[in-house]
């Protein structure tokens, strides 16, 4: 029975590492998206603002 209980406890243990781990790549995914966005939102703005002055 202890044998049983600790592969499961492993496996469980496992499993959520791997979904920390997904959800971690998510949010870091995010991140990196967010900062690729902002710099092309000002890249924009910057090119608006030359153009208008």
């Amino acid at each position: 029975m202890e044998q049983v209980t600790d592969r499961t406890i492993e496996s469980q243990r496992a499993e959520l590492a791997g979904l920390v781990g997904k959800l971690l790549a998510q949010v870091w995914l995010k991140r990196k998206g967010a900062q690729k966005t902002n710099r092309r939102k000002r890249g924009q703005c910057d090119q608006g603002n030359s153009k208008t002055s």
